[in-house]
């Protein structure tokens, strides 16, 4: 598969069905217009590609280990997302390092799992 279609493949997904939930529930709540979602859905889908093509340009290896940890960290992050209404920004990932183990045990639980096995290592097993 070629580098380009591959970056497209993995731009629609990481960053358009993944924050799929999150766009439509700013839509639905009034917090957003269309037109200004649909712009932040293109700088979204754009940089989303951009990083992923620069992320096939490396060996093919790294970038299957690199695309697989990415789509694990975006599944974690799209079941926050969508379960916990949370944005995902510095302080939240900043918290993550700094929590103590048993707060984080709370937390995950088997949705979770089921969430980043089906939206995350499936997608990272088709990559590799």
């Amino acid at each position: 598969m070629s580098p380009i279609v591959l970056a497209a493949g993995a731009t629609l997904y990481l960053g358009g069905m993944l924050n799929a939930p999150v766009f439509h529930r700013r839509l639905a709540t009034g917090a957003v217009d269309a037109g200004a979602l649909l712009l932040e859905l293109s700088l979204v889908l754009s940089v989303t590609f951009l990083i992923v093509y620069l992320l096939s340009l490396a060996s093919r290896p790294l970038f299957r280990c690199l695309m697989a940890l990415t789509l694990l960290c975006s599944a974690v992050a799209s079941y926050y997302a969508t379960f916990y209404n949370v944005v995902i920004g510095h302080g939240i990932v900043e918290s993550v390092f700094t929590t103590e183990m048993d707060l984080i045990n709370e937390v995950a639980g088997i949705e979770l799992y089921a969430w980043v096995l089906v939206l995350g290592a499936l997608p990272g097993l088709y990559v590799w």
